[in-house]
């Protein structure tokens, strides 16, 4: 998260993104994400991703996530 530091975001702001993509990937491993997606875009890390690190590999990963996050992929295929 060096890339962050030079967006001027202080450690409380950073602190709330990753905390916010440990769970979702965590949910996501699990095959629970889709119960709790819109939670998880509704918090604040989540604005803070896509506000300041839209473009990088791992705002990317995280909207792939949540755009996915549909069914729980452990037990069922993509309708």
């Amino acid at each position: 998260m060096e890339e962050l530091q030079e967006k001027e975001l202080d450690d409380e702001q950073m602190q709330s993104m990753a905390e916010l993509y440990a769970i979702v990937n965590v949910q996501a491993v699990g095959g629970t994400l889709y119960k709790v997606r819109e939670g998880m875009m509704a918090e604040y890390g989540y604005e803070l991703w896509q506000q300041y690190d839209r473009d990088s590999i791992l705002c990317m990963y995280l909207n792939e996530l949540l755009d996915d996050a549909v069914v729980d992929y452990n037990e069922r295929r993509r309708p």
